[in-house]
């Protein structure tokens, strides 16, 4: 029972009391307005505004029911709690607004109630507002470990943070030396006892190792949080046919429309490579129809570092980048630093290459040539996207249709032409000739638009050195020649 206290100074000195009376369902914990049965009386004089005082509450009643009920299911869809009424120096549920109402909760989900150490409905004053009270609310230590056991607690997984190089330091004295060396004795035991080892002794120092790694991990990088997998969370399709290249064609083709979207009409953007002195600075001219690149006789080495250029060609804008080429001095070091300069290339025609031209004089396809052809081939990307220009034709005497022709059928050049997927034009650089030009950029055109829209320089990482490494170390051993 809850008593309002009410006076109309027109028509008594005593002070009528109307009562408003709450049928509660006790049994739950919200307060349901649907459950809430309220009579209220009017008393006063004719003509005192009764009616309108009526059809107010009536109104402001309806609205306080709507919020209400829109609150108290809020809460009871999320699992959430209202304070008011329940903690600290507010168990009567005093008003927030005016001393009439309340209006204004704090509302916590079930994990950090425990934490809550004390809430208030604070004495109303203007300095805060111009009708809320303020809340006071004062929540206890929340502990970070706390937290990750809440997100585990919601199935949602943690992992470690990925890889920093700076934290190099911080990883390796975060590594519990006292674990390691109980290790190296296991390690010891077992290999004075080769013929006792079990299989899951060998397991468990695996597994020992592998655990202080992931503890120092921890340590030095700290946690995050994974995706919450859901119900509704768009899936993989489910078809026989969708294997793992339509799934990254299908990646590529988004990529390829987002940078579209982004840069709009892409420009033909070449890269030349190829042998040292076999004329790659001398076709990048040709191609842009002016002297932009060095060229000329020299027992070193002309082009040291990438070169950029751009041009309208044919009514197409053209960026052309000239590379310092594969080495004649041939070891790990000298082809190690070739394709650093290759990288920086595909890094100057941002966001990558459309097009790979391949210079070669069609009269030395050597050792050094095959040794090149290796290296690259284990790029999937440039073979998407090369082309090969055979320079020196005007050394020739034969006819041009003759000479294609041997090209096509020669038995050495089998490889190359697989690598190229059969592309391959002929160029002299000695003459002016705007047809071999036209039909390099035709060929151009159609690589760039049957792929995706570039390479990207990502594709010179790590794992693709040490392949380069091992095939020229290989090619080095004794007996093999270069």
């Amino acid at each position: 029972m809850i008593s309002s206290l009410y006076t109309d100074r027109n028509i008594m000195l005593k002070p009528r009391i109307v009562q408003i009376d709450f049928e509660i369902a006790m049994h739950n914990e919200f307060l349901d307005p649907t459950t809430v049965e309220i009579r209220i009386v009017l008393i006063g004089k004719t003509g005192s505004g009764k009616s309108s005082t009526a059809n107010t509450i009536t109104r402001k009643a309806g609205d306080i029911d709507k919020n209400l009920r829109n609150t108290v299911d809020f809460c009871k869809n999320n699992n959430v709690f209202i304070y008011n009424g329940r903690i600290g120096n507010d168990k009567a549920g005093k008003s927030t607004s005016k001393n009439l109402s309340v209006v204004d909760y704090a509302l916590s989900t079930a994990h950090l109630l425990k934490f809550v150490k004390h809430f208030e409905v604070l004495e109303f004053s203007k300095l805060y507002s111009d009708i809320h009270s303020p809340l006071s609310l004062v929540l206890g230590e929340i502990r970070p470990e706390f937290i990750h056991q809440n997100e585990c607690d919601r199935n949602i997984p943690v992992r470690i943070k990925p890889w920093k190089f700076e934290k190099s330091l911080d990883f390796k004295n975060n590594i519990d030396l006292s674990r390691v060396e109980a290790v190296l004795e296991n390690l010891d035991i077992l290999n004075t006892n080769t013929t006792d080892v079990q299989k899951d002794s060998v397991n468990q120092v695996v597994q020992e190792i592998s655990n202080i790694l992931l503890e120092s991990a921890k340590n030095s990088l700290g946690l995050t949080c994974g995706k919450q997998n859901s119900e509704n969370s768009k899936k993989q399709p489910n078809k026989l046919w969708f294997n793992s290249d339509c799934y990254k064609a299908r990646k590529e083709l988004r990529r390829a429309k987002r940078l579209y979207k982004h840069y709009g009409p892409t420009k033909l953007r070449i890269l030349l490579f190829g042998l040292q002195g076999s004329g790659v600075s001398s076709t990048a001219n040709t191609i842009i129809g002016e002297a932009r690149f060095r060229t000329g006789l020299s027992f070193e080495p002309i082009t040291t570092y990438c070169t950029r250029e751009a041009s309208e060609i044919f009514g197409r804008q053209v960026e052309i980048i000239d590379t310092p080429g594969f080495p004649n001095a041939i070891n790990v070091d000298t082809v190690d630093n070739a394709f650093c300069r290759l990288k920086q290339g595909f890094e100057m025609l941002e966001p990558g290459p459309n097009v790979f031209i391949l210079v070669l004089p069609i009269q030395r396809f050597n050792d050094d040539s095959k040794l090149m052809l290796e290296c690259l081939d284990k790029y999937d990307d440039i073979k998407r996207h090369v082309i090969v220009i055979f320079t020196g034709i005007d050394k020739v005497e034969q006819p041009l249709e003759k000479t294609k022709q041997d090209i096509i059928n020669s038995e050495s050049l089998r490889e190359l032409l697989q690598f190229a997927s059969g592309r391959f034009i002929m160029f002299n650089n000695r003459v002016k000739d705007a047809n071999q030009v036209k039909t390099l950029l035709e060929s151009a055109e159609v690589v760039s638009k049957n792929y995706s829209h570039f390479m990207d320089s990502r594709i010179f990482n790590e794992r693709s050195v040490l392949q380069m490494k091992r095939i020229v170390e290989g090619r080095m051993k004794p007996g093999v020649l270069l």
